[in-house]
């Protein structure tokens, strides 16, 4: 038995009715006869009379798999339906979720027990961190705006006007002091649920800047911007995560902290808040020095450390052989040379991609040099040029295009007319050095004891969308003995103290003078666009200096003008002055850039 639907049209509106069908075998034949009429059913109806025709067949209404469930279906009217205070579920709730998972609602109860505080910290704190995780936003934002549209207010119970920035801020104020005990709680609970391993730990240090003053903060002060705003004050921040990326800890550091002087500090630190154990240490080249390679040689420390660019020309003998190249994956190759102490051992990467990209680079900067010395050399045969002239320019088209500025030898001389004429060749050695330094990666410092570890299952893929490397960061190199310690003292980074004395030191300013009347005439004149007419003899007095100077246009009544004297300025200590330049042109027969 089965159902089947029988429309008909009354009074201009369409019906429909429901019959209950079985079919009968005459002979050859099948044909239907109706059980039943049992008229209008809606969809909860006809499940249930489906189940009904069932029974009466004699077959046992065992549910399927993916039967939907009994639907309780009421009819509306679309156009006017419409939709109000709408809520965001989804993401909030796999933040609740993970948030539980983690077990911090246990820990934030533990650490944060209520108190007379009107919504507990841990309520608090689960909302700063699911905020993070789905609008990484400041707290600001989180009350005025996220907050209201998420279903929090119905999961936890929290009423949006509860959720304000002071109550957002001093949630973090009671989380700060606990950091330690979060940091070692996570280590723990994310090694249970994924079994991390810490043998190899990787260290950086970024920084993040303040719009503001920030007089109240210590640590704002003054430093290298990774973000390009050396005018804003800033904070290093210190990052330690595992091969997998998941952080195991962080240290807050003034903004004129230098990387280098920070690796002592951050070493001892996690392995007095994680244990001691056979960790490998990985940072980037801003952390080396020769007083860091010391203290983790005489420590007894594992790392692999990235060594400065200028160490690949002691390597170039081992680049240029063909022989001992492991491939780590497509593209990228890999060899080992020990030093010549015996103490370590230097990994030398190389990598197909980067090779076309820097060598894409040299080519287009050296086309731009080329062009830009053509163009100068014109000028020069043209017209009489000055010989330093020439030089500030060329000096200045190396300076922008200093990729590629090795490549040219540029020699300015003079014509016998005093003219400077331009000369250049290319440099057939950086060229060669060019070539076989593409693409190579400043070596990585390693000790002596990974050797057997085989370390060179530690590279891999950072990031796929930079060109399938890690590209080197480019940072200033500040010698050992100028560096700032971790800890620096107040003040800003000297190397910024130029410019900061316009705004630390400002000038005083004189008080503003009382607006000048303005009367109808002076608006009107300075409205007219016409040309200020003037009377003849003031166009000649002007268009011949020599007038000024004559007893007959004078004004009667005034004196003559007393003229200037100058006197002659003495040095008082001619022996010790030193002539720079004598002459712009004559002196400079031959000059080499």
């Amino acid at each position: 038995m089965y159902l089947r639907p029988i429309s008909r049209r009354k009074d201009g509106k369409r019906h429909v009715y429901w019959q209950l069908v079985r079919s009968v075998r005459c002979g050859r034949r099948v044909r239907q006869e109706t059980v039943a009429y049992l008229g209008e059913l809606n969809a909860k109806e006809r499940v249930q009379a489906s189940s009904l025709a069932l029974k009466f067949s004699g077959r046992a209404d065992q549910p399927r798999l993916f039967d939907p469930p009994l639907p309780d279906v009421a009819k509306i009217r679309i156009g006017k339906v419409g939709m109000e205070n709408s809520r965001n579920f989804g993401d909030v709730w796999l933040g609740l979720t993970l948030w539980r998972v983690l077990k911090l609602d246990e820990l934030c109860e533990e650490l944060l027990p209520e108190g007379r505080e009107d919504i507990p910290w841990a309520t608090m704190a689960a909302v700063l961190v699911i905020a993070r995780l789905c609008e990484p936003s400041s707290e600001l934002h989180i009350a005025e705006d996220w907050y209201k549209r998420t279903a929090l207010q119905e999961i936890l119970g929290l009423p949006p006007e509860k959720v304000n920035d002071d109550r957002l801020y001093r949630a973090l104020d009671q989380l700060l002091p606990h950091k330690e005990k979060i940091e070692a709680h996570l280590k723990t609970r994310l090694g249970e649920l994924f079994k991390l391993e810490y043998d190899l730990l990787l260290y950086d240090v970024t920084s993040t800047y303040f719009e503001g003053l920030a007089e109240k903060n210590e640590q704002a002060m003054r430093g290298y911007s990774r973000d390009n705003r050396g005018d804003c004050k800033q904070v290093c921040i210190a990052l330690v995560v595992t091969r997998e990326g998941l952080p195991l800890g962080y240290e807050v550091f003034d903004g004129n902290t230098v990387d280098v002087t920070t690796v002592e500090h951050i070493v001892g630190t996690m392995e007095k808040r994680f244990g001691l154990s056979g960790r490998v240490w990985c940072m980037d080249r801003g952390m080396c020095s020769a007083k860091n390679i010391a203290w983790l040689q005489r420590t007894g420390r594992k790392y692999i450390i990235g060594a400065p660019k200028s160490e690949l020309k002691k390597w170039q003998q081992s680049l240029a052989q063909t022989q001992d190249w492991e491939t780590v994956r497509d593209g990228l190759e890999v060899k080992r040379q020990a030093s010549p102490d015996g103490t370590e051992v230097f990994i030398l990467c190389r990598s197909a991609d980067r090779r076309e990209k820097e060598k894409a680079m040299h080519d287009r900067f050296a086309q731009r040099i080329r062009e830009g010395l053509e163009k100068i050399a014109k000028a020069c045969a043209r017209k009489k040029q000055d010989p330093l002239t020439i030089a500030q320019r060329v000096g200045r088209l190396k300076g922008l295009n200093s990729r590629a500025a090795g490549l040219f030898h540029v020699t300015i001389d003079t014509r016998p007319g005093g003219a400077a004429r331009v000369t250049w060749r290319e440099v057939d050695g950086w060229r060669a050095w060019s070539e076989l330094s593409d693409g190579v990666l400043p070596p990585s410092q390693q000790c002596r004891r990974l050797e057997r570890r085989g370390p060179l299952a530690h590279l891999y893929p950072t990031h796929r969308g930079r060109g399938r490397i890690s590209h080197p960061q480019k940072r200033p190199a500040h010698p050992p003995h100028l560096a700032p310690k971790a800890r620096a003292g107040p003040g800003p980074h000297p190397r910024l103290l130029s410019c900061l004395r316009p705004v630390e030191n400002p000038r005083p300013t004189l008080p503003p003078s009382r607006p000048r009347r303005r009367t109808e005439k002076s608006i009107r004149r300075a409205t007219t666009n016409r040309p200020r007419r003037r009377c003849a003899a003031y166009q000649k007095r002007h268009r011949d200096p020599q007038t000024l100077r004559h007893p007959a246009h004078r004004t009667p009544g005034h004196p003559p003008p007393t003229p200037r004297t100058r006197t002659p300025t003495t040095t008082r200590n001619p022996q010790n002055v030193v002539k720079t330049f004598e002459s712009r042109s004559s002196k400079i027969n031959h000059l080499q850039i």
